[in-house]
Formats: structure tokens, C-alpha cells, sequence
């Protein structure tokens, strides 16, 4: 018993590390090799993230895509601080990712255990072109006024970030500004549309 825990921990590791390290045709074999069982969604680390976290983190969309389309990888797994792998790919701002997850179907809206959801990691991390490309294409499957443990929307956290960023870098941005108050018309609609 106590070797096959070690043995599984350290496949664990070698998946996690090839992963890390991008070596997508390794991880495909270890995945297809008829010696190796292990389960496409079992948690790599203590925190709970798993292959499809760990991709969409390092921005390694072939192995999102192979997760997901051929190894069924669950979209919305969340680790042990509710993040799934949208959260991680709005957070480095990965447009392909992103979208590739949203058209597979991975929830735009599930919130971490502070409240945060995958949109507000992208305001928070300042991925101002990702926001945008957000309100243009996908608005419809996002709720715009979830608000995060702290009370704050994805405008409150984004302005945030916006201050953050402009005090490191002494530059204003139109694309800021741009992303604001399409952010601003999203929320005032959204609340219309449940007040009515």
C-alpha cells in the first residue's frame, strides 16, 4: 500500500514536472501508455492543481486543447482555493486559452473562496486587452456584477489595478480608459435588466 502511494505521488511529480517544463510529447505518452493509470484530474500538489491548471497557467495551449478534448479533463475542477484553470489563464491574460476554455464551456462565473471570478484575476493582473475581448465577445456568459468577499466588482478591482499600474509606470492608457467604461456600461445594464 505504502509503495503504490509513493509510486502514484512520484508520477505525480513527473507529470507536474514535464508539464512545467512544456513537454507536451512526453506528457501525451505518459497519458496514452497502457503501464501508466492515472486519472486526468487528480491533484499534482497540495493545492489541488491539476495538468489543466498547470497549462493554462505556464500558457500552453496544445496541452489545454489535449486535456480537454481528448483526455476529458474537467473544465471547472477547483483547487483547493476555488481557482479553476480560467482563473489562472484570465490572470496571465492568455487570450487563446481563455477563449478556448470559455467556447469549451469552463464557467466564466465560479468564484474562488474569496469571491474572486475568473474575470476579476484578469482585471486584478491589469490584462486590460483580455478584458476587452471579454465585453466584445463573450458578455453574454458573463455575470458583470459578482462582487468578490471585499464587496468589490470586476470595476472596483480593475481601477485598482489601473492606480497600481499607472503609480509603477507614470503613463496613462486609452485602452484603460476604453476597457473602463465598457466595464462601467456592462454593470449599469446588468442592473438594469434585474431591477426591471
Amino acid at each position: 500500500m505504502a509503495d503504490q502511494r509513493q509510486q502514484l505521488e512520484q508520477l505525480k511529480y513527473a507529470l507536474w514536472l514535464a508539464i512545467m517544463q512544456n513537454k507536451n510529447e512526453q506528457i501525451v505518452q505518459f497519458f496514452n501508455s497502457p503501464k501508466i493509470e492515472i486519472n486526468v484530474n487528480v491533484a499534482l500538489t497540495n493545492q489541488g492543481i491539476t495538468a489543466l491548471h498547470q497549462a493554462a497557467s505556464n500558457g500552453n495551449l496544445n496541452l489545454v486543447q489535449f486535456l480537454v478534448a481528448i483526455q476529458k479533463a474537467d473544465i471547472d475542477q477547483q483547487d483547493i482555493f476555488g481557482r479553476t484553470p480560467l482563473h489562472f489563464a484570465c490572470a496571465i491574460g492568455n487570450l487563446a486559452i481563455v477563449d478556448y476554455l470559455i467556447q469549451s464551456k469552463a464557467s466564466p462565473n465560479i468564484q474562488t473562496i474569496g469571491g474572486e471570478s475568473p474575470i476579476m484575476k484578469a482585471a486584478q493582473f491589469h490584462q486590460s486587452q483580455l478584458l476587452f475581448y471579454l465585453i466584445e465577445t463573450h458578455s453574454d456568459k458573463i455575470n458583470w456584477n459578482l462582487v468578490n468577499k471585499l464587496g468589490q466588482n470586476v470595476l472596483h478591482i480593475f481601477r485598482i489595478s489601473c492606480v497600481n499600474s499607472l503609480e509603477k509606470q507614470n503613463q496613462i492608457y486609452t485602452q484603460i480608459n476604453d476597457v473602463m467604461v465598457e466595464l462601467l456600461a456592462l454593470i449599469s445594464a446588468e442592473g438594469q435588466q434585474t431591477i426591471q
